[in-house]
């Protein structure tokens, strides 16, 4: 009967290491809201651009603003952020 219980307690201890914790998923949480955090911050920004140019017009970045083009390619006007 008591070897019985050593083995048994001996078995638990072993599988208590074994067990994973999940301490990687933290990490792994940590990265995945920063991304979404990155994306909401660029679908804000792009739908921005979009309102400040118009729903017919193309946009782009450049240094320091955005640049607009209307539907046919011609530039419109430069927006710079403040």
């Amino acid at each position: 009967m008591l070897k019985l219980i050593i083995i048994s307690l001996i078995a638990s201890c072993l599988a208590a290491c074994v067990v994973d914790d999940n301490s990687g998923d933290w990490a792994q949480i940590d990265i995945i809201q920063a991304e979404y955090a990155a994306t909401s911050a660029e679908q804000r920004f792009e739908l921005a651009a979009q309102q400040i140019c118009g729903t017919q017009a193309a946009w782009e970045r450049v240094d320091g603003g955005i640049q607009c083009f209307t539907h046919r390619g011609a530039r419109t006007g430069k927006v710079v952020q403040p």
